[in-house]
């Protein structure tokens, strides 16, 4: 069933509240199919970075601060690190912020790569493993350590070549050249290009490029288990895995769309890997394996935007053909649409210049809420199991979103390279709601299916209530 509203009443809806702007420095652009412009949260919500220009990228801390009125988001400085301000060197499309952690109950992995490395005496030092694909190159005048298997070398300020490095002239060493503990905070910037930057946020400091792709790279992901698997999506019409914990050597190239890529997301438990281009179908991916899951297919033009709701039992999609489809992950079931176009538009007009594109979706972490942007120029929050949106916002030249981590600021990217921080309806969370968060996140479709449940309980823990 497909959630509708009357146009006419969308005038009537609430407005969010603009609590401040932070303007760009680019040309405002009709479509935001060129220069894709995008942001990123730290992974404990420490700081926000995003394109402010061609080349640049902003990093500023910030924090969630309680007002007279309530809560409210502010821009403030932060012990960890002052604002920063990277230029990339060429035009920057995407970006990404990780950070490694150690998931409960599950323990991380090492592993040590055999490989080998040289440099020249512009500072350049590059190293290809020997036993993975990839390869990665980065310009040092800091301190360089590798760690051999058989101890530590270390020259500060010099350039090692592979007859220099002890002990590198024999076969079978091991070096593994970064540590990333959990203090690290990384920055994953995609150049138009198709190389990748690695920065350490904390000191400022540019460490790798990672190249393989043969086309721009339009969206840059790092998986939510703290494990730094980055995920790269590019023009080329492949997604390639990164292992960051293995100095970003290349762990597999995903084909099966027929033109770019355009996005992708990981399910909460980085089970899933959904991912969305130029074309009619998403594509659900097992990561564990890296095989093709399956296709999902309803919408009538390119899917651009795709999120997953906080305890994975929701995927929503984007599309230039004017809806969001709403699928329960697992079966492939689609659950819902919300149309921004009323009333509903043929598949031949969805497929076109219908002036209703969708650019983006974002879910709020109470898994009940939702914003989009389209170039109708309006934001719509909508709250799951409703036919209208519970309250909109003008916004101009939206790119993309994403909700704080305590879900009371919603943060939209603008075509000019600006950030615009709103302020969505209050919600408090029923409890029922709360319980079905919980226990989603701790059992997947299979569990729920293998107890025997009352028909309105299992419906309501398999969200076929939002249908």
């Amino acid at each position: 069933m497909a959630a509708v509203c009357p146009s006419e009443s969308v005038g009537l809806l609430p407005r969010a509240q603009l609590l401040c702007e932070l303007h760009g420095t680019l040309g405002r652009r009709s479509k935001g199919g060129e220069h894709r412009r995008t942001l990123g949260l730290a992974p404990d919500g420490s700081c926000v970075a995003w394109a402010t220009g061609r080349t640049t990228v902003r990093i500023v801390p910030w924090k969630q601060l309680c007002g007279a009125q309530g809560p409210v988001s502010s821009l403030t400085s932060s012990s960890l690190f002052p604002e920063r301000l990277i230029d990339c060197g060429e035009p920057v499309l995407s970006l990404a912020l990780g950070s490694r952690g150690t998931p409960s109950g599950r323990k991380a992995r090492t592993r040590q790569n055999t490989g080998i490395c040289c440099g020249n005496g512009d500072g350049w030092v590059a190293a290809k493993s020997l036993g993975g694909q990839g390869c990665w190159a980065t310009r040092e005048k800091w301190d360089i350590g590798l760690s051999l298997e058989a101890g530590e070398s270390r020259k500060n300020g010099e350039v090692w070549t592979s007859g220099s490095l002890p002990g590198f002239g024999e076969s079978g060493n091991r070096w593994r050249r970064f540590r990333f503990g959990g203090d690290n905070l990384l920055l994953a910037t995609g150049l138009v290009s198709g190389r990748l930057q690695i920065w350490d946020v904390g000191t400022g400091q540019f460490l790798l490029y990672l190249m393989d792709h043969s086309a721009a790279i339009l969206h840059l992901t790092f998986s939510p288990d703290g494990l730094l698997t980055l995920v790269s999506a590019s023009q080329d019409r492949t997604l390639r895995v990164w292992d960051m914990r293995d100095d970003g050597n290349m762990v597999k190239v995903l084909k099966g769309h027929p033109g770019w890529v355009r996005c992708s997301a990981f399910s909460p438990d980085s089970s899933l890997l959904c991912s969305v281009g130029n074309g009619k179908s998403a594509c659900l991916w097992t990561v564990k394996s890296w095989h093709l899951r399956a296709k999902l297919d309803a919408h009538h033009h390119d899917v651009v935007s795709c999120d997953f709701s906080p305890d994975g039992a929701v995927l929503a999609t984007a599309s230039f053909d004017s809806t969001v489809c709403l699928w329960e992950p697992q079966s492939a079931t689609l659950l819902n649409t919300l149309r921004h176009l009323l009333p509903p538009p043929s598949p031949i007009f969805a497929g076109g210049a219908n002036d209703h594109w969708v650019k983006a979706v974002a879910f709020s972490p109470d898994g009940m809420h939702l914003a989009t942007l389209a170039d109708d120029r309006l934001m719509r929050l909508w709250r799951l199991g409703e036919e209208c949106p519970i309250a909109v916002a003008s916004v101009s030249g939206g790119l993309c979103c994403s909700y704080t981590s305590g879900g009371w600021v919603l943060i939209v990217g603008t075509s000019d390279g600006g950030l615009q921080f709103w302020l969505p309806p209050p919600h408090v969370p029923t409890l029922q709601q709360l319980c079905r968060l919980s226990l989603r996140l701790h059992l997947s479709i299979a569990d729920l299916h293998s107890v025997k449940l009352p028909a309105s309980l299992s419906r309501f823990l398999n969200y076929l209530d939002i249908s």
